[in-house]
C-alpha cells in the first residue's frame, strides 16, 4: 500500500521557512502607502482649523469694515475653510 506524506500520521512536520499569517487576505495588515501623505493631510487639517477659528474669532472685533484688515479677516476664513474642506474630503 503506497501511503502519501499527507496520509501518514506518523509523518514529521516540516519545518516552515516563513510564518505563515491564518488569517483571511482582507483582514491582513498592509503598510499604506499614504502614511506620510496622510501625516501631512492631518497637519493642513489641524492647520485649517486653526486659521478658519482664529479669523472667525478676529471677525467679531473693532476694526474698519472695508479696509486691509477685514480682508485679511475673510481670507483666512477662506483660506481655513478651504484647507479644513480638502483635508477632510482626502481622509474620507
Amino acid at each position: 500500500m503506497n501511503n502519501t506524506r499527507e496520509e501518514t500520521a506518523e509523518s514529521p512536520a516540516e519545518p516552515l521557512s516563513e510564518v505563515e499569517d491564518a488569517r483571511p487576505a482582507e483582514f491582513q495588515y498592509e503598510p499604506s502607502p499614504f502614511k506620510a501623505l496622510n501625516i501631512i493631510i492631518l497637519t493642513l487639517l489641524a492647520f485649517g482649523l486653526y486659521i478658519a477659528i482664529g479669523s472667525f474669532i478676529a471677525w467679531d472685533r473693532e476694526g474698519d469694515e472695508f479696509g486691509l484688515e477685514m480682508k485679511l479677516k475673510r481670507f483666512g476664513w477662506i483660506v481655513g475653510c478651504s484647507l479644513t474642506f480638502i483635508a477632510f474630503m482626502w481622509l474620507l
